[in-house]
């Protein structure tokens, strides 16, 4: 019986210290990508600093050039402003509404046809066989309009 258990233990030994093994292993991989991502974030942040600089420069370059080509403003020279002269505006005739003609002709939506119906009892497949449109279109109507 000794001799069992010495050799089961054995087994459950070197089970556990492999798996210790893997698990530094992994701890190990873990931490060196940790490593390298904190390197290229680093790097990264270098980057956009000195973009940032070059645009900073290149910037006070545009404003010097800017600053240069302006012709100076001499406060002594008198603007001489032409008088605002006001003309004479024709009044407005009377707004009269175009006469209602008797061609305009209204046609009902496809949302109030289908409520319309829905209030008269009428089903969904029924509303559908009357309009042509298909049922789950009439039920989205419907749904959408708070009718069901």
């Amino acid at each position: 019986m000794y001799p069992y258990m010495l050799t089961i233990s054995f087994i459950l030994h070197v089970f556990a210290f492999f798996w210790i093994f893997l698990l530094s292993m992994r701890l190990k991989r873990t931490n060196e990508i940790e490593k390298r991502q904190a390197e290229i974030q680093k790097e990264i942040e270098d980057l956009f600093q000195s973009y940032l600089l070059e645009m900073k420069e290149e910037n006070e370059k545009l404003l010097n050039l800017i600053d240069k080509s302006k012709p100076p403003i001499n406060k002594r020279e008198k603007v001489t402003q032409q008088p605002y002269q006001t003309q004479e505006k024709p009044k407005p005739k009377e707004y009269t509404p175009p006469m209602p003609s008797a061609q305009d002709r209204f046609e009902q939506s496809l949302n109030s046809k289908v409520v319309l119906l829905h209030e008269q009892g009428f089903k969904a497949e029924e509303i559908a066989q009357k309009l042509n449109k298909g049922k789950t279109e009439i039920e989205l109507i419907l749904k959408f309009n708070g009718s069901k």
